[in-house]
């Protein structure tokens, strides 16, 4: 989901999350369906492979409660992290996602790209 990450991995070192939240943005205003933050000076490596599984936190983060996520909404994901490069002003980064149904009765995760048309009208595409 957050795209250019590795290049900017690669530029600025490894970013430390602090904090992660994640939006329902298909209804308004967009409602918070889970999020944490790690307390006080505590951060954790940010490297371009690293899944953080939706409604699990490390020990010692304080977290809400994560709702279930509903085929058919847009997502937004925000992490609070900054490059190990301190010239960057860089302090997060933003992701958006679909969850769209799968034929076999699952669900699977469209990333959203900046340059979709989605991205700007918030509204998941159509799946052929």
């Amino acid at each position: 989901m957050l795209y250019h990450f590795k290049k900017e991995e690669r530029r600025n070192g490894t970013p430390m999350l602090g904090a992660l939240m994640v939006y329902d943005i298909s209804i308004k205003p967009p409602a918070e369906v889970w999020s944490f933050i790690l307390p006080g000076a505590t951060t954790l490596p940010m490297h371009a492979k690293t899944c953080y599984l939706y409604g699990q936190v490390s020990a010692g983060a304080e977290s809400t409660a994560a709702t279930m996520l509903r085929t058919g909404r847009m997502y937004s994901v925000f992490l609070n992290g900054r490059p190990d490069d301190s010239s960057d002003s860089t302090r997060g980064y933003k992701g958006k996602f679909c969850l769209v149904a799968t034929a076999n009765g699952g669900q699977q995760v469209i990333p959203i790209k900046r340059d979709m048309q989605a991205w700007i009208g918030e509204i998941c595409p159509v799946q052929k």
